[in-house]
Order: C-alpha cells, then structure tokens, then sequence
C-alpha cells in the first residue's frame, strides 16, 4: 500500500485494488488542503485573478470527484452527465503530453481535438500513407510517394493554432499526421536494397514525408510501421534492422534541420514520433517493441506512441496489469525518483500517488504553478526516456457474446446500451467494475437466442481512464488517444 503524501495531506481518495482513484492534492499554485479535507487559499506575492481561482476549484471538484460514484454511478448519473464534460476545455488536468489521433472517417473527432485543443499537446491526424510509385524501379530518383493529401484540412490545422477565448498564454498543440508505411513488395526491395541502391531509396522516402511537413507547414510527423515489419520478421535480420533504423535516423536528422547532432527542441520544421506495437504483447508471437528497440531509437525519436490497446477479443480492452507491465519494461532502471516510481509500478498495482489535478495559472491549466517552490516540480519522475513514453490510452470499447464473438462499439453505441439497461432502474447501476481489469462493462440483451446470453460490452469510463492516467503520470509519461471522436465527452475532463 502507498503512503499518503508529505504531511498527510490528503483529499478525496479511495483504493480500488492499492490504486488510488482521486487526487492527491500537495501544495500546488495558491490552493492547500488540510488533512481534514479542507481547502483555503493561501496567500501569495502576486495577485491572482478571480478567473484563475475559479478555474481551479472548478478543476479540483470535478477530479475529485466521489469515487464510489465513479465506480458505482446510478442510472441517473450516467443519463445526465455520461456524454458531458463538467470542466472547461481549456483547463488542462493531466500533467504530461496528450497526443490525440483524429480519423477522416470519424467528423466528431476533429470537433473535439478543435473543442479541446488547450488540453492537447499534440495532434495527429491520421492522413498520410508512404506508397510505391507506379511503375518505379530500384534505383529510381523518387521512388515513393506521400499520398493522402486530400483528406488534409489546412483550415482546420489553423483553427487549432487558433488562440481559445479566455485563455491569456497560449502555447498551440503542434500538429503531427500520421504516416503509415504501406509500400509494396517492389518498394521494400528497394528500401531493403544493399548498399547505394537500398540507401539511395531511403533517402528518397526521407525526402517524400519530410517535403509534404515542410510544404504543408505541420509540426513533424507519427510515423507507422514497425509492428508489421517486426511481423514480417524483418528485425530479425541484422542487415535490414540496421537499414530501417538509419531510415529512422535519416528523417529524424532531416526533421532537425539536417544537422546530425541537433538536439530534440532544436526542429527545423518537426517532431518525429514513433507508433510502435507493446513492449509485452497480449498473443505469442505478436509484434512488440522492447527496451533494447528504444535504446536504438531514443536519440532519434521525439516521443514513443505505444499501443496498449485491443489486448485480445472476448475480454478487456486493456488490462491495468498489462499496462503497468507494458509501462514498466520500457522505463530504464534509473537513480532517484524515477527508479521508486518504477519500483512502485513493479508492483501488482500502482501504489501511493494517486491521478493529480492541476491549477489554473492563468491561461491553460499547468501542472506546476508560477510560484511553485524550486524544485517541487522536479520533484515528479520521468527526466529520463520516460518523459518520451506515451501510454495508448481507448476512446472505443469493445463487444461479444458469450462464444466470444463480437467488435469495438463507439461512445454512441456504449450509451444506447446503458439506455437500454437503465429503463425503469433509475436507483440502480448498470455498471460492473472488474477489480481485477479496473474496467467497466455493461449487459445487454442484444443477440440473446432461445438459450439466453445476451452481450457484454466493455468501455472506458472516468474511473477506468484514471487508473491508466494514473499509472502513466507515476513515472512521468504522456498519453496518446485513439481516438479523440470514438469516446464520450466526459472522457475530456481528466486530460
């Protein structure tokens, strides 16, 4: 079990399985809570805004909020404020990056990554496709090419650079489109190629992604493609590792500015971010990307997208254990802080801190207020590859009948369900809460036959998405949603 924090100051908080679900507050910005649960402000140099105050107790009450009615909620909760987010969306709660994915086949999801954009660090649009050019040969000047262009919303990537109303400092999200590696047998040849030809060509698709960054103006890019080549057993090649990787190395430099030793920070015109398989696959034999895969990479690579999501059909979306488990073999075994934190997460369950809340500090909500005492801030693990560590966090959940069978469900769909459960049951739950995957899921009569069964579908919820925000900010690591219009509103008030 964890200990409380310094002082025994503690507020709002209840273990579910040794995690704790509700903020633990310290000393952050102008706001204190007693042991007693009681909350003043404290007095401060400078002068605070009432907008300012206001914003964080508007924060503090809603990620607070009584656990056991997370948990638990009631028919009446659910139906009132399921699809409804309580804070305003430019008070920013989680304390790391966001990196939200956005689909052109799902339009809510570009409403919200607009809506919400102050809660946002990055965005990543998924648009983009490297491909084979028709009719290229090895050896070709240009043999690759960006496609996906027509689904680009330059107007839309403007609104989100766009300053929101009330918010006084601004730091825009930067705008990351995926790429997905989709070339075809002709075109890996060429990739793959020994020497000057095999070069020649990876310098060519350097050339093609990081020209459609350059020209459209985005902030770097996602890049998509690891997990199927790992399954195509091409890691297991040294020869063709080492070609992928100084594939890597090559878009990441010219991302710099085409200076080798530039540091990240230092972009001419982009981040590079790498969307890469789990670090402990659910299935035998599944794609995974381990420690020793980040070392090669982290010189490289700006931020580190895994997906610790779709576990396997018939259960979880995403079991805590799994993601701790996933979480814990790619953060290093360091000194100080981030080693306890990872000692912590070794644990069954994460211990002592619990999901923290942040202040507003007059423009979007940080998690370190101006005034912060030297090194408070610091005090939270993740200076090293942790910081780079983005969690995949599920918007959508899934849904199967007793033989297993069934697909991912949306947000809308989740909602018709618990419609249909609560009928007449305004005092009861429809909700189960699974100790040991710390998800909900709900019942349904869809598909029941002569023999009976019916559904049961799994989806995130405020108290699932805590736990795994929770177990994220221990070590200092960031997020990364898919995808932004697949969940329920309510979903924002905890980024």
């Amino acid at each position: 079990m964890g200990a409380a924090p310094p002082g025994g100051v503690k507020w709002g908080t209840c273990r579910v399985r040794e995690l704790h679900l509700g903020p633990a507050i310290r000393r952050r910005g102008s706001v204190h809570h007693t042991d007693d649960g009681a909350m003043m402000l404290r007095s401060r140099p400078r002068i605070v805004s009432l907008g300012a105050v206001l914003a964080a107790l508007a924060a503090l009450a809603v990620v607070a909020a009584d656990v056991e009615q997370l948990l638990r909620p009631t028919c009446g909760d659910l139906l009132a404020h399921l699809d409804k987010a309580l804070l305003p969306p430019t008070t920013k709660v989680f304390p790391g990056p966001v990196l939200g994915y956005v689909t052109p086949w799902n339009a809510k999801g570009y409403v919200m990554a607009e809506k919400y954009r102050a809660k946002l660090t990055h965005i990543s649009p998924v648009w983009y496709q490297l491909r084979t050019r028709e009719g290229a040969r090895a050896g070709a000047q240009d043999p690759y090419a960006v496609t996906g262009g027509h689904d680009a919303d330059l107007d839309w990537v403007s609104r989100l650079r766009s300053q929101p109303s009330g918010v006084d400092t601004w730091t825009p999200p930067l705008i990351v489109p995926r790429v997905i590696l989709e070339l075809d047998q002709a075109g890996w040849q060429a990739f793959f190629a020994p020497g000057d030809v095999g070069a020649a060509s990876r310098a060519a698709a350097v050339r093609a992604i990081a020209g459609e960054v350059a020209e459209r103006g985005y902030d770097g890019v996602v890049l998509e493609g690891w997990s199927a080549l790992q399954g195509a057993g091409v890691f297991r090649n040294t020869e063709l590792r080492s070609a992928f990787l100084s594939f890597v190395k090559g878009l990441s430099n010219e991302l710099r500015g085409g200076r080798e030793g530039a540091a990240a920070g230092e972009r001419r015109h982009g981040v590079l971010v790498l969307a890469v398989p789990p670090a402990a696959p659910s299935a035998k034999g599944a794609p995974k990307f381990t420690r020793f895969d980040w070392r090669d990479v982290s010189a490289y690579v700006d931020l580190l997208s895994v997906m610790t999501y779709d576990h396997g059909p018939g259960g979880p979306n995403a079991p805590i254990d799994w993601v701790i488990k996933n979480i814990a073999r790619l953060v290093p075994r360091g000194k100080g802080s981030e080693r306890a934190a990872l000692a912590a997460l070794e644990t069954p369950r994460v211990a002592a801190d619990q999901y923290p809340p942040t202040l507003a500090s007059g423009g979007q909500t940080r998690s370190c207020a101006a005034d912060t005492a030297p090194g408070e801030c610091q005090e939270r693990p993740g200076a090293g590859l942790a910081a780079h560590l983005l969690v995949g966090l599920n918007f959508y959940g899934a849904e199967y009948d007793a033989a297993g069978r069934g697909g991912p469900i949306l947000g809308n769909d989740f909602l018709e369900r618990v419609r249909e459960a609560c009928e007449g049951e305004e005092a009861e739950s429809p909700l189960s809460w699974s100790d040991e995957f710390m998800e909900h899921t709900v019942e349904s009569e869809r598909g029941a036959g002569r023999s009976g069964g019916g559904r049961r579908a799994w989806f995130p919820t405020r108290a699932s998405l805590r736990a795994r925000l929770a177990a994220a900010t221990r070590v200092g690591a960031g997020v990364a949603v898919w995808e932004l219009g697949q969940g329920l509103e309510s979903f924002f008030d905890d980024l």
